[in-house]
């Protein structure tokens, strides 16, 4: 099955060790800027170690002015 495209940068897949393991959501109300990961399978703290630096990354990338931002890893439900 392919990998279903990102909207325009603001959500997208996210794969761990070349596994389709989460979805991800770019959101932004005014200076705050936030990122949902929406993950199928329950990830080690390692793991969302890393998705978490990433995310800084991708927010600092999208939003230099944003001046609070928030990175929420959702568990599977």
């Amino acid at each position: 099955m392919p990998l279903p495209p990102g909207t325009g940068a603001s959500g997208g897949t996210l794969l761990l060790d070349g596994f389709w393991q989460a979805t991800w959501e770019l959101s932004r109300q005014g200076k705050r800027k936030a990122l949902r990961v929406e993950s199928f399978t329950r990830l080690s703290a390692q793991d969302q170690e890393m998705i978490t630096a990433e995310g800084a990354g991708l927010l600092a990338f999208t939003a230099p002015d944003a001046v609070d931002n928030d990175i929420h890893i959702a568990p599977p439900t």
